[in-house]
């Protein structure tokens, strides 16, 4: 059993596009939403734009390159999140809480390449908690 939590998610900045235009882009129903305007929590700024995220999260012995992919698997084929340009952005998030140690993060040129076919990019988070 590994000493970590492994959590990766598909992030959609709506800065133009309705949350409903995102899903139907991306095909699948989305994990959470922030509407524009509103607030996370007591005292927070409103968000200035919507976040649509579709996550995916495994504990235990998950590597982190293996959860990317799996969420990549779950992607259309034909979507092209860099033509969004001015209308929103996107990405892959990867976050990582560990008590102890860090999981290995290697990503095979598959993975890499798949990101960048989509027109995503990966940002990478660790926590030691």
């Amino acid at each position: 059993m590994a000493n970590w939590s492994v959590r990766a998610e598909l992030v959609v900045n709506c800065i133009s596009l309705s949350l409903d235009d995102v899903t139907k882009l991306v095909g699948l129903q989305p994990t959470s939403v922030i509407r524009a305007g509103t607030t996370r929590r007591a005292g927070a700024r409103p968000a200035r734009s919507s976040l649509w995220t579709y996550q995916k999260e495994f504990k235990d012995d998950s590597q982190p390159n293996d959860l990317v992919a799996n969420l990549l698997d779950e992607l259309p084929v034909h979507v092209d999140f860099g033509s969004l340009r001015d209308r929103g952005t996107a990405w892959v998030g990867l976050e990582c809480r560990t008590h102890t140690t860090t999981p290995p993060l290697t990503f095979p040129t598959e993975v890499l390449a798949r990101l960048a076919q989509y027109g995503l990019g990966l940002d990478i988070d660790i926590y030691v908690e």
